[in-house]
């Protein structure tokens, strides 16, 4: 497993909303409450797996908000080492709710889970995450910030050496302005379709014809026992 990167590490420092230290204060004691959760466990998977689902369970016990106690546990379930398809689910839960919220802790989720994925040497799921929290991003209230999620996918991509690729065929300029070559590639594809359904209409006929043909011998033999 490799270790954060340094791109990763340097974007924090978003702004936190001024009511979440207030609420995060009064729920002081119901932090704790949940906290004390995590100090009796054994070293085995199975234990920590079952402390994971423990501190969601105590966490909804105690009136602690299920953004936090998602966040807490997707910690957790990275410092005891479980699977990265629960730690990820636990920051991005925590980062939905947030976004709902307009708290910009989401940043700090995605951000987190990016981290998540680079430590795990999952790059390019890393990278793709970057442009798709960017996105999700781009739909709430802190649209300045998904330039940096943006700008991040494209550091790891030159980190790491990996390049896009893309399925749609490369655009040459001044090839459609030839009619007869967009006759001729329209032409290619709709012999294609046509071939598909032509084959497609086969297959149904003579499924039909079996089936006619089973009832006929059927009718045959009840005709010929009565």
């Amino acid at each position: 497993m490799g270790s954060p990167c340094e791109s990763c590490t340097t974007l924090t420092g978003w702004r936190r909303v001024p009511s979440l230290s207030t609420a995060l204060q009064k729920n002081a004691s119901v932090v704790l409450a949940s906290l004390n959760v995590l100090q009796p466990f054994n070293r085995s998977k199975a234990d920590n797996e079952e402390n994971y689902r423990q501190l969601i369970k105590e966490a909804r016990l105690e009136g602690l908000r299920i953004d936090r106690g998602t966040k807490m546990a997707a910690r957790f379930a990275d410092s005891r080492g479980l699977s990265i398809g629960k730690i990820i689910q636990g920051y991005e839960n925590s980062a939905k709710i947030f976004l709902s919220m307009d708290d910009s802790q989401a940043l700090q989720c995605f951000l987190e889970a990016i981290q998540i994925y680079v430590k795990h040497a999952k790059i390019k799921l890393a990278i793709q995450n970057c442009f798709e929290y960017g996105y999700k991003i781009e739909r709430s209230s802190f649209i300045q910030q998904r330039g940096e999620f943006y700008d991040l996918g494209d550091k790891l991509r030159v980190q790491h050496t990996i390049f896009h690729s893309c399925g749609v065929r490369q655009f040459t300029k001044g090839y459609y302005t030839d009619i007869k070559r967009v006759a001729q590639d329209l032409t290619k594809i709709l012999c294609k379709v046509i071939d598909i359904l032509g084959t497609r209409l086969n297959n149904l006929r003579e499924i039909t014809e079996d089936m006619d043909c089973e009832v006929k011998c059927d009718v045959m033999v009840l005709n010929m026992k009565i």
